[in-house]
């Protein structure tokens, strides 16, 4: 049980630029505005659409005739008129299509309609995860959310740069049911960065934001670039009882970790506790969770005159840890969890 003692952290807004300042940054116009299209499928299937569509002057209301008359296949939505444009302009964003709707980059030149993402599809979706501005600028939240000069910083990211120099963050909702603070540790009296009030035409529009953190972590995980996971099965939350959280960027790096050594320097304990270990070591190299197990698994059976393993039932794990959407911090070995690692020194 960790509880976050969080009631003298000083408070610090996380910055982000208005749409007015982004938009005088963008010299083309596109790419500052909030773009909250959540499936990847949807939006490439839109792209088709209006690629085979071939018209050579645009109309709503004649491409969502169109979009109606083929059939567009929807995961939930049906697909209206101000649902369609809504993906036409986050595409405008994305720098896939012109002011005027026009193609000017087709990445989805080999695309069917309907059909899983494909290879090429997961790397022109990365291309542009790593390119949107406001992805870019969450991006650098990871990197430095204190950094005064927020642009410079936002026009600097590379892919490599993000997934070398980024660390993980820890969010939790405090105001309202959306993510609304962030933290850098699981530290007493650590920085609380806040999303302020951000205003679009005199409307307070927070939520927007705080629903987006959610689309970028959605885009992240689909994309296998972002690992997020709840910590309420570790209990770890704050005094006052609010669950976090956590996220970071994936490192690509090798596995090259001697367990054995790094038991030596972080836990003193002969009988470690899996769950623990596993969100240390994940936390430490930013491994996905998959990866980690992998790793301890890895190495117990190539040292097992140092390692041995406890099981647990799969019961006790299905009560205190699987709930929707959780990770599963008990790694498996022969069809059984393990709750315990005991290491010989």
């Amino acid at each position: 049980m960790i509880r976050v003692d969080l009631t003298k952290s000083p408070r610090k807004p996380l910055p982000l630029l208005e749409q007015t300042d982004a938009k005088a940054l963008n010299m083309s116009n596109k790419g500052w505005s909030l773009s909250s299209v959540y499936n990847l499928t949807e939006i490439r299937d839109i792209f088709v659409a209006l690629r085979n569509w071939k018209s050579e002057h645009f109309d709503l209301k004649s491409f969502s005739d169109y979009c109606n008359e083929i059939n567009l296949p929807f995961i939930k939505s049906p697909w209206k008129e101000r649902r369609i444009l809504e993906h036409l302009n986050a595409l405008k964003n994305f720098g896939l299509l012109s002011a005027q709707y026009q193609i000017v980059n087709d990445v989805f030149s080999d695309s069917i309609i309907g059909s899983s993402l494909t290879e090429v599809e997961q790397r022109a979706f990365k291309d542009i995860y790593f390119n949107y501005f406001r992805f870019r600028e969450i991006f650098s939240w990871f990197i430095d959310p204190q950094q005064p000069n927020r642009v410079k910083l936002i026009e600097s990211l590379t892919q490599d740069g993000i997934e070398n120099n980024s660390r993980p963050l820890f969010f939790f909702s405090e105001r309202t049911r959306f993510t609304d603070s962030f933290i850098q540790a699981l530290e007493n009296d650590t920085p609380i960065f806040t999303l302020k009030e951000y205003t679009e035409k005199g409307r307070k529009n927070d939520e927007d934001l705080m629903r987006f953190w959610d689309l970028f972590c959605k885009w992240g995980s689909v994309l296998q670039v972002i690992e997020r996971f709840n910590l309420r099965s570790l209990d770890i939350k704050t005094t006052s009882g609010k669950n976090i959280a956590c996220a970071y960027v994936i490192s690509h790096a090798s596995l090259q970790v001697d367990l054995f050594q790094y038991l030596e320097a972080e836990f003193s304990t002969n009988y470690v506790y899996l769950p623990d270990l596993v969100l240390n070591l994940a936390l430490r190299f930013r491994f996905t969770i998959d990866q980690t197990h992998d790793l301890i698994i890895d190495q117990y059976k190539k040292n097992k005159q140092r390692f041995s393993l406890e099981r647990t039932s799969e019961i006790f794990i299905k009560k205190t840890e699987i709930r929707e959407g959780d990770k599963i911090f008990f790694p498996k070995y022969n069809d059984s969890y393990i709750s315990h690692l005991i290491v010989r020194r």
